[in-house]
């Protein structure tokens, strides 16, 4: 009794010494699909020889491939080029050996003839010439017999699910039953100064008043009102001014001296009408009297900046804004492609606020704050260890006959993430694909011998497919596909 085994162009030796421990005969015969590179080295044929004994299995190879043939029979494997050479083969009983017989006396050998070489000759060239034929036969039989090719594409489903992950620092190994991952802490040191507007406004003195006083003599004796003397007003706020140049009043009581004065302090303040200003200060208070007999005006104010407690706030807050952002960049371009940020737990750690260059009030159209310094840091996940979670996740999600097409593996988000008491948990949608499983042995069994028309009904009805099978014929003369499995090429696409 023997049993086959097709293999799979992806079979490796661990996966072939797998199938021959799960053997149920003694004899067994692995057929090689076409393109299997695996057996071409004679180190492997070894190797799987040893497997076989190990196992004490006869074992025999079924394979066109020349240089795996070649192979194989060096390692000392039984090779064949069909199921049914090896089957014929290993049902031909074994010769018969003659028993040994005692030699004959020397008086009853019986001589050859001289001519039986000659004999031998045509004997042998007789052999070689059938050899010939036989050979040409089967290269006219190859080349008539029909060949096939059978291209089938697996049915494949999206798998869609949505992880809700915790990630903290304080997780020690991923967990997939609480959904947990481990994270690590990257952060940078930032330095840097900025400045903005100010935006408090108020009016302050500008330009000062000026007008004439009339000094007027209240004695009988010249007084000289040097440049520079103060006079005020005497109601309310007290204004003074002081005069721009010197007055002399002659020694007659009433003699009066006209003077140009303007305020000491500028402002709108200033502009008071006629007949306030009425103070002399100083000793000359008591010889000469004072007023203006017209308005002194010209004063006026002006509108301007100031530092305010809002402004030294948001240039804080922009400047802290700012090194967030540039840290965020930062932490990226160190964090490895394929890992995951989480940009919500970025938190930004003041370690010197920096200096002002305006006080507050302090009028200024612009405001800075330099050397401000910072640490802005935040969690990491790992994308390999979010990938296998998302792997044996979706493995558990594949449909009996369907595997997991682990390359078209994507993720989404992640979303809705938050973070509080050092864990940030967040959503992440998985999206996957799954393929129906099928071998190229599965379809080789299926339509061996068939015509087209009966293959593809087969193979819609055996296994799920995405569209109809192609099969092209060969030399079909019989409108059927060979009955021999070197001649079917078997390709099952991936896509």
């Amino acid at each position: 009794m023997e049993q086959l085994i097709y293999l799979e162009l992806d079979d490796d030796l661990t996966t072939i010494r797998d199938k021959l421990e799960h053997a149920k005969a003694k004899r067994v015969v692995l057929v090689l699909p076409d393109r299997f590179k695996l057996l071409g080295n004679q180190i492997n044929c070894k190797l799987l020889r040893r497997y076989a004994s190990n196992l004490a299995l006869e074992l025999a190879l079924v394979t066109v491939d020349g240089a795996t043939r070649s192979f194989a029979r060096a390692a000392g494997l039984a090779v064949y080029s069909s199921v049914d050479q090896g089957r014929e083969e290993a049902a031909s009983p074994e010769p018969a050996r003659e028993e040994a017989r005692p030699a004959a006396p020397a008086s009853l050998r019986v001589k050859r003839p001289v001519s039986q070489p000659l004999l031998t000759n045509q004997v042998l060239l007789a052999l070689a010439t059938l050899l010939v034929l036989l050979v040409l036969s089967g290269a006219l039989g190859l080349f008539l017999l029909p060949s096939a090719e059978v291209v089938v594409s697996p049915a494949s489903e999206p798998i869609l699910e949505t992880l809700a992950v915790r990630a903290s620092v304080d997780f020690k190994e991923a967990s997939l039953d609480r959904l947990e991952l481990p994270a690590s802490v990257v952060g940078v040191a930032l330095e840097d100064s900025a400045q903005t507007d100010t935006t408090g406004k108020k009016f302050i003195p500008d330009k000062k008043a000026k007008g004439t006083v009339v000094f007027v003599n209240k004695s009988l004796a010249p007084v000289s009102v040097p440049a520079g003397t103060v006079v005020s007003t005497s109601s309310g706020d007290r204004v003074r001014f002081q005069t721009l140049a010197p007055a002399n009043l002659q020694a007659v009581v009433w003699d009066k001296a006209r003077v140009e004065v303007e305020a000491v302090e500028p402002g709108k303040a200033g502009n008071v009408p006629r007949g306030t200003i009425n103070l002399v200060e100083g000793p000359l208070a008591v010889v000469v009297g004072v007023t203006n007999d017209e308005d002194a005006k010209g004063g006026d104010d002006k509108q301007v900046r100031y530092v305010t407690k809002e402004d030294r706030a948001r240039l804080r807050d922009s400047l802290t804004e700012k090194l967030k952002t540039a840290g965020t960049e930062a932490i990226r371009a160190n964090v490895k492609k394929e890992d995951l940020l989480l940009a919500p737990t970025i938190t930004v750690t003041v370690r010197r606020p920096g200096d002002y260059d305006k006080d507050l009030d302090q009028v200024a159209d612009r405001v800075s704050l330099s050397r401000m310094q910072v640490e802005v840091s935040g969690l990491v996940v790992s994308g390999g260890e979010l990938a296998k979670m998302a792997r044996q996740l979706l493995k558990s999600k594949v449909k009996a006959g369907y595997a997991l097409v682990p390359e078209e593996i994507d993720f989404k988000g992640p979303a809705n993430v938050k973070f509080e008491g050092g864990v940030a948990s967040f959503q992440l949608t998985v999206a996957g694909s799954q393929r129906a499983e099928i071998s190229p042995g599965q379809v080789l069994g299926a339509v061996r011998g068939k015509t087209v028309e009966a293959a593809t009904e087969t193979l819609l009805q055996s296994f799920k497919l995405n569209r109809e099978p192609q099969i092209p014929l060969e030399r079909g003369f019989l409108g059927r596909l060979p009955l021999f499995d070197f001649r079917t090429q078997v390709t099952v696409l991936e896509q």
